[in-house]
Formats: structure tokens, sequence, C-alpha cells
């Protein structure tokens, strides 16, 4: 069946319905997506389902939808909202995306992790609305519409032009605002002298970063003469290798730990949740470790969850190996204690050599006259 003739703005359309699909509510949701590029391989396909995989179980285990969206969510668009989609209109989505939502049965309820060409999609249920309660929309989406069209811009047009002749009468002058922005510091001494500190202090640190920083940086075989001349000096005192799993949310910390109580496996932490939290490995001083210590410095020792109040993130430690006390480190683990050791015997030199080319010398008369003032 063909429309009868229709004229808009555009010219005259026909419209000939293909299929239609029976509404019976309008439905607000929001979701999580992990996307998938389309040119991805089966390997980076299923780095990309372990990474939804491992965002359903945190939910599962009570962590925040809205929070996880922010963090994890991969629709840029919808983040601003926790990933609302607000007043769904089926018709205009992928099936299974929309058979997903459909499934849905109560508000707040979660669907499982499924897939559409987009990638991977969780979705939760926020409201759903019966096609009768829809019609209060139906004025607002018209009038959206309406002031989407062109027409809409004869009005807009007309106040810009009225905007710019008030602005012209009232005879707006900002000379004098650039001139006093311009000249601050010469009109106010304070800020004369913070804008010299600031100079001057720039200026000490770029002579500091050429005579002493960069060089001690990049003065490689120095460090290595430094580091073979001290095989007593760089050595660990109480060595354990571990990991370091630092989360955003304590839930995520709590799930991903006790996944490694129930698995005991590092390779299945390293697996499913690399891309939620940050695991960080190597060797390390037993009493400087957050829940450690030297009496816990054993292989397989499990921390409790330390969280950090400030940006409300949330890490444990688990103890990979005990290594001998007063193990040498490697050249690379006493990296950073010979760049400061070499910056010192730098900085040292440096100064013996100025005072020798700019001796500093002092009027006695003069400073005993000061010392008895001071009396």
């Amino acid at each position: 069946m063909v429309s009868d003739p229709i004229q808009t703005q555009d010219g005259i359309i026909l419209l000939k319905r293909i299929s239609s699909i029976k509404i019976s509510e309008k439905i607000s949701a929001s979701q999580i997506l992990i996307s998938v590029a389309e040119d991805a391989g089966n390997e980076e396909i299923q780095l990309r389902k372990n990474k939804a995989d491992s965002i359903y179980n945190l939910l599962l285990h009570g962590a925040s939808f809205e929070e996880l969206t922010n963090q994890f969510s991969e629709l840029r668009s919808s983040i601003e909202n926790n990933g609302l989609i607000d007043n769904l209109e089926l018709g205009k989505y992928d099936p299974v995306f929309e058979k997903n939502i459909l499934s849905l049965q109560k508000d707040n309820d979660i669907s499982p992790v499924f897939q559409t060409s987009f990638g991977f999609h969780i979705v939760k249920r926020i409201s759903a609305l019966p096609i009768e309660e829809n019609f209060q929309f139906v004025e607002t989406e018209i009038r959206e519409k309406i002031m989407q069209d062109d027409r809409k811009q004869i009005a807009a047009d007309f106040f810009e032009r009225k905007a710019i002749e008030i602005g012209k009468a009232k005879g707006l002058n900002t000379e004098e605002k650039d001139f006093m922005f311009n000249n601050l510091s010469l009109l106010n001494p304070a800020y004369q002298d913070q804008i010299k500190e600031f100079q001057e202090g720039n200026l000490l640190f770029e002579i500091m970063d050429r005579q002493l920083w960069s060089k001690a940086n990049s003065n490689l075989s120095g460090l290595k003469i430094l580091y073979n001349q001290h095989p007593e000096k760089y050595r660990w005192n109480n060595p354990v290798k571990a990991l370091i799993i630092t989360a955003s949310q304590k839930e995520i910390a709590e799930t991903i730990r006790n996944e490694y109580l129930k698995n005991n496996s590092i390779d299945h932490i390293k697996k499913y949740y690399t891309e939620l939290a940050l695991i960080d490995s190597g060797r390390f001083e037993a009493q400087e470790l957050i829940g450690v210590g030297a009496n816990n410095a054993r292989a397989g020792f499990v921390s409790e969850i330390a969280y950090n109040e400030s940006d409300g993130s949330a890490n444990f430690i688990i103890i990979t190996e005990k290594n001998p006390p007063l193990l040498r480190k490697s050249f690379d683990e006493a990296k950073s204690t010979l760049i400061n050791d070499q910056q010192a015997l730098m900085e040292k030199l440096w100064m013996a050599d100025l005072k020798k080319k700019y001796p500093v010398t002092i009027n006695k008369a003069t400073w005993n006259s000061l010392l008895n003032e001071v009396h």
C-alpha cells in the first residue's frame, strides 16, 4: 500500500510500508558497550568478550552499574548520563539489542553479555511506560522536530541581528580591560614580583636540568661504573616478588581478590581482569608493601584490601616468591638509586668547580660591623 503524495520542504514524497512492529511500551535503559572493530581477529574478539564477562561478573557481585558505565563503557556519547538511552523507540535498533532489552521483565534487571555488530553489550532496564502513557511525549517530539527545521533559522537570524544592534547601541568598549590585562605586571607590583619569581625559578630549573638531571639520566656508562664500583651498596634487604592489583572501586578489587582465592591462578587474573585493574608486578621490599610487612613475606600470601578514601580506589597484594635477604639488585632495579647518587656526585663536583671559577670573598670589616649591629 502506497500513501497519498505528501508535500515537504524537500519536495513531494510517497511512502510505502515494508514492515511493521507492534510496540506496547516505551523503554528507558542504560548500557555498557565494549566495542569491537570491524576488522578485529578472533583473538581480539575473545579479549573484548573476556572484558565484558568480567564487568558482568562485577555487577553480579554488587558493583554499581553507573560507575562501571562511566569507567568502562566505550559508547562515549552516553557516558555523561550513565549510559542512559531515554525513551527508546523499538524498531530503530539492532534486533538482537531490542530482543535483550525486551527480555528484561522488571526495572533494574540486567541482561547477560550479548553481542551485536557493534560489540558486546550489557543492558540495564530503568523504566518502561505503557504506550497509552506515551501520548504526553508526542507534543514535545513534534516541537523538537520543528525546532530542527530550517525555518527556525529565520527567527534565530532575526534575534541575532537585534543582539548585534543592541550591543553597538550600548557602545561596549573593551579597550580598557585589554590594556589592564596586557599591562598587569606594570600596574600591580605584587603580580610583577610573582612573575619574576616564576621566571627565575624556571631559569634555575633549566640550569639544573642541563648540568645535572639530564646528564645523570643519559650517562648510562657512568651509572654502570658506579654500580660495579659499589657491589655491596645496591642490595635488597628483605625482597619478595609480588603483584600489586589496583582497581578504581573497592567492589572491583574485592571481586578480583575473591576470584584469586577461589582459583589460586595468576594467569586467570591476568586473562580476565587486566583491562579492569592495574596489575603491577616486580620485586619489592616486603616491609614497604602496605598490608604485608616482614612477617608475611612468604609466597602465596594475599593481603587484605587497602582502600584509598581520596579517590575511591582500592588495592591488594599477592606475594608470588620470597627471595633471599641481601640479594644484590640488578642494574635496572638499582637504576633510580644510581641516578640519585650520580646526580649528588655531579652536583658536588659542579659546586666545587663554580667556587673555584667564581671565588667569593667577604669584606671582614663590613661583616664585623654587621655583627656588632645585630648584637
